[in-house]
């Protein structure tokens, strides 16, 4: 339905939950439901859910009239992390897993923690459990702040979880820009010979929304 006179039309699609939603026939579906809709080029899909839904809105977005904006709203800690750099979506197949897929990068991404106050238990630790291998590979502070405050983020205290989210979510970026860092694009100079080195694209811009959306939450 429409959002009001001279807005946009919005529309809606309420899908199943649980990862069984990530198959081609699901994404089919979402297809043509927007097409039907009349959805063109300047439409901007907003995945609200899980890691599920993320990935597959994901991959929707990435495919649909050639790519179209996608605005990232996550419901889990693990889809919180995730969003703040490019993510491997993927559907399910017969075949195995990591056949049908590509890596997408949300335009903008929006995080309310009050979502995780009302999640399954095993969604949140799940998160938390992704949050302590990250610190004990990469980010020895992160992995003292859950050591630290095991009890109250299981309590869901909304103020730790801000703390844990941002810091987790900034500890991805620095590794993901680090690595894009390293990542050279050779270009040809006159005469064929090696020009300079191009750095890949950085994931900054994206870390101010998910950052300002997280200190949103527990203003």
């Amino acid at each position: 339905g429409g959002a009001g006179a001279g807005g946009p039309e919005v529309y809606t699609m309420v899908l199943p939950l649980g990862d069984g939603v990530k198959c081609r026939r699901t994404k089919e579906e979402i297809e043509d439901w927007m097409v039907s809709c009349g959805c063109r080029g300047d439409t901007c899909l907003i995945a609200l859910g899980g890691d599920a839904i993320q990935d597959l809105c994901g991959l929707v977005a990435s495919q649909y009239c050639m790519g179209i904006p996608m605005i990232a709203v996550p419901t889990t800690l693990l889809s919180m992390l995730e969003c703040s750099g490019p993510r491997e979506t993927q559907l399910n197949a017969a075949e195995g897993k990591k056949i049908i897929g590509c890596f997408v990068k949300p335009t903008m991404a929006f995080i309310d923690l009050r979502t995780l106050t009302k999640i399954n238990p095993r969604r949140l630790k799940a998160g938390m459990a992704y949050c302590i291998r990250w610190g004990i590979v990469y980010d020895r502070e992160l992995f003292e702040l859950i050591d630290e405050n095991a009890h109250m983020l299981l309590e869901r205290d909304v103020s730790i979880l801000a703390r844990l989210v941002d810091r987790a979510i900034r500890g991805r970026i620095a590794s993901d820009d680090h690595a894009a860092s390293l990542k050279k694009v050779p270009s040809r100079g006159a005469g064929g010979a090696g020009g300079a080195a191009v750095p890949a694209a950085s994931g900054a811009s994206l870390s101010l929304a998910v950052a300002a959306a997280a200190a949103a939450a527990v203003a």
